[in-house]
């Protein structure tokens, strides 16, 4: 959708320029410039949807990189967010007002899926077991272990 905007496109270059020097070193943006490009190109669209999977995973300043992209849903209604995370503290704190929406897959779903990749990857000789109480044991652990991931 962005490359049928000019606008949009127009917003881009200007950003890459300001970052992409001529013999093509970085120069890092800050995160109110990512932000402020976020904000003019979906100034341009009815409704922007952004949709962040696995803030869980993020490693370093995960509250700071949290509460900036919290920032970005706009009092109009036009841009919104989803988080899709683990539960975590740091997290849950910064996005207490968020609606939480738990998600978790079914173990019966889980047990088709882990039993399917094991099939696929002994077919595929990637794996080599033949004793079925083995791969019974490998099932359950993992399904076990996934916590309806």
């Amino acid at each position: 959708m962005i490359a049928q905007k000019e606008e949009c496109f127009e917003y881009l270059t200007t950003f890459y320029r300001d970052h992409v020097t001529k013999d093509r070193q970085i120069r890092a943006s800050t995160s109110e410039e990512l932000c402020d490009l976020i904000v003019k190109v979906s100034a341009q669209f009815q409704n922007t949807m952004i949709v962040v999977d696995g803030l869980d995973e993020i490693s370093e300043d995960r509250a700071d990189i949290t509460r900036f992209l919290r920032g970005l849903n706009d009092h109009s209604g036009s841009v919104k967010t989803l988080f899709a995370s683990r539960p975590e503290v740091d997290i849950g704190h910064v996005l207490e007002d968020f609606e939480e929406i738990s998600i978790a897959a079914m173990s019966s779903d889980l047990r088709l899926y882990v039993g399917s990749e094991i099939e696929r990857r002994t077919k595929q000789r990637k794996l080599n077991i033949t004793d079925r109480d083995l791969k019974e044991h490998i099932m359950k652990t993992l399904i076990e272990g996934a916590d309806g991931m």
